[in-house]
């Protein structure tokens, strides 16, 4: 009975682990990285260190994807590999300068919200004069920019979040491997 509520936990916890996979991977593809890169380079991130028949498990891809993912990731001086002298079988991991990178692209994402929402403010206030209302496409522009309004709160929490998630990673507190 012990052994369901352990593998309920587990499972709970890869539903996570996929939720910030998602978050972070299309990060990643947003600045140009495959979408396959960018899940393996995701998912090394959050368990810092990884096999390649762990990454086939979590991401359902093949295990010629992945050797030839990591094999481009290794090439970009992303990635580094090294061998369990024990079970001969390699690990993976983030390379140090690559992590510390991932950080200030973090930090340039919070900078283009926090723009872009001040943008919005802007455009808010212009849209706000009279004059405006009755020419054509205001009603578009304004609820465009009304449903942006309204998403940013969600988009800060997702972003504190996800500088949680990534403070706990670096001191050591993140998902264990």
């Amino acid at each position: 009975m012990k052994k369901n509520n352990i593998s309920s936990a587990e499972q709970k916890l890869r539903e996570v682990e996929t939720k910030l996979v998602d978050i972070v991977t299309s990060f990643g593809y947003l600045k140009g990285r495959s979408s396959k890169s960018a899940k393996v380079t995701a998912h090394m991130s959050i368990r810092r260190e990884i096999t390649q028949k762990l990454l086939r498990e979590l991401t359902g891809y093949s295990l010629g994807t992945i050797s030839n993912t990591l094999q481009s990731l290794e090439k970009m001086g992303m990635v580094s590999k090294h061998q369990d002298p024990e079970s001969r079988e390699y690990h993976y991991e983030i390379d140090e300068n690559f992590a510390q990178t991932g950080s200030r692209s973090m930090n340039n994402i919070f900078e283009y919200f926090s723009q872009l929402k001040e943008f919005l403010q802007e455009i808010k206030t212009e849209l706000g004069q009279s004059h405006l209302s009755d020419k054509r496409g205001f009603k578009n522009i304004h609820q465009f920019v009304t449903k942006m309004d309204n998403l940013f709160p969600a988009i800060e929490q997702v972003m504190l979040k996800i500088s949680i998630i990534t403070a706990d990673v670096k001191d050591g507190s993140g998902l264990d491997r």
